[in-house]
């Protein structure tokens, strides 16, 4: 076995004892007790686990790290996300490829970023974090585009919690309709009962910087 099979194999093997450890450590039961449910929480441990990672490169890129402790962080936390995001599929198994290029896309900045910070900078040398800078937008808006292109959508889907003229409906994070985990009150316009599942219309806040809001019942799914 050569010098790079053996890193490799220590990285894989450090990367699944993390992620098994990570498991053990669970703050679920008390999020639990404040109505998150398993695939909300499954989605917040890898937006966690993808952010460490993105914070990671960034210290990194601005020397806060030595290279022997990013590395340790990317086996960790580069490898906790993807095995995080491979276990999404398990809570979204219809739109599972939304939740993995999404949050492939978000560790793939964080890669970026580290690879070109060994580009020279096209600024001057007062300025030269702003290639980091310009290529961090470039890279956020083209993927925001083609993401919505591909995955976007106008609706999304709520359980019916508390039945009656008017419904309490419990719906989850959607990434695809960039929702997130809500209880929302609607009027019952289409005799649901309590379990049923519903499809609803969603509405773009300004700049959807506090992502959609659900506008009203469709039908019945």
């Amino acid at each position: 076995m050569t010098i790079l099979e053996q890193i490799g194999e220590a990285a894989i093997n450090a990367a699944e004892r993390t992620a098994k450890m990570l498991q053990k450590i669970s703050f679920y039961p008390f999020l639990e007790r404040r109505g998150v449910e398993p695939k909300d929480y499954a989605v917040l441990k890898t937006q966690l686990a993808s952010l460490a990672f993105l914070l990671s490169s960034v210290l990194f890129i601005f020397n806060f790290l030595g290279l022997k402790v990013f590395l340790a962080l990317v086996v960790i936390f580069g490898g906790g996300s993807l095995l995080l995001i491979i276990s999404l599929r398990e809570h979204f198994e219809s739109d599972f490829a939304a939740y993995r290029d999404f949050f492939a896309a978000y560790l793939g900045i964080s890669i970026a970023l580290v690879l070109i910070k060994a580009v020279k900078p096209i600024f001057t040398e007062a300025f030269s974090s702003l290639h980091l800078v310009a290529f961090s937008i470039i890279y956020i808006a083209a993927l925001s585009f083609l993401f919505k292109r591909k995955h976007g959508r106008e609706y999304t889907f709520g359980r019916v919690i508390e039945e009656g003229e008017i419904l309490k409906i419990k719906v989850n994070y959607d990434i695809r309709s960039s929702v997130r985990p809500c209880i929302v009150a609607l009027k019952n316009t289409v005799n649901a009962k309590e379990g049923d599942i519903l499809k609803l219309e969603t509405k773009k806040s300004f700049l959807n910087l506090r992502g959609s809001k659900i506008a009203g019942i469709i039908e019945a799914a």
